[in-house]
């Protein structure tokens, strides 16, 4: 695993590089520890190729942002770059651009950062970077692009506070729905995701909506519905909140 990660970005020819470690139910590291133990050996791998190597450790132990799935994710990082991202995509995107400009040299990264949101040129960035690609993010704002064919909400069954979501079990739904290959030969259904009301944390009330699922293949999605049974975990006491980013 190590060295399919690493051999990639070494192949690239970088000098730096900045790796994100997820942490947590969602993740292929469980523990905080384990998540260290990959990194150190990652780091070591980098190194010895002569990469400067920095490692950030993030949770996954419920879905980053508003979103999960094809192109709705596209669309949430646009509006990450329009100033309008989640707070936590953000955290996580300004952590792992400080690392990087820090390792750069650049002075104030923080500050930078939040400037080129603020500013507009980091989308105006992006929107260079897809046009040299023969594309357009101006298809981001066209409401019947990859427009769903069904949908359905999950409610809360009772009043309470969110405790835990089963991230493996939504990843897992948006894969099923078409939204990842099972099969090297399976097609892509770029209308499948997921739309997160609430996050662990949230008070709720009964019947108020916590998610929404979507995608355009009928099969699919009654094959995806069985990921959501008990996907969202609610309890009369809040839970302590984990870190967002481990340090």
């Amino acid at each position: 695993i190590c060295g399919s990660i690493m051999s990639k970005k070494i192949a690239e020819g970088i000098q730096g590089l900045v790796l994100d470690v997820k942490v947590g139910n969602g993740a292929f590291m469980k523990s905080l520890d384990e998540a260290q133990k990959l990194g150190s050996l990652l780091k070591e791998v980098g190194e010895l190729h002569g990469l400067k190597v920095t490692v950030c450790f993030t949770d996954m132990n419920q879905p980053l942002g508003n979103t999960a799935g094809l192109w709705c994710e596209v669309q949430e990082s646009v509006e990450c770059l329009r100033g309008n991202g989640p707070d936590d995509v953000m955290q996580v995107v300004y952590h792992l651009g400080q690392e990087a400009l820090n390792m750069a040299g650049v002075q104030n990264p923080e500050e930078q950062l939040k400037t080129a949101i603020a500013d507009g040129s980091a989308l105006k960035k992006f929107r260079e970077m897809v046009d040299a690609h023969g594309g357009s993010i101006d298809s981001v704002y066209d409401p019947n692009l990859h427009k769903p064919e069904y949908s359905k909400k999950v409610y809360a069954e009772t009043d309470g506070y969110i405790t835990s979501m089963d991230t493996v079990s939504l990843g897992m739904a948006v894969v099923h729905m078409g939204g990842g290959r099972i099969q090297q030969t399976d097609n892509m259904d770029y209308s499948v995701g997921i739309t997160y009301y609430k996050k662990t944390g949230d008070k709720v009330f009964k019947e108020e909506p916590l998610l929404a699922y979507y995608c355009s293949g009928k099969d699919k999605f009654e094959t995806g519905k069985l990921y959501f049974i008990d996907v969202v975990e609610i309890q009369s006491q809040p839970p302590d909140l984990r870190q967002l980013i481990y340090t």
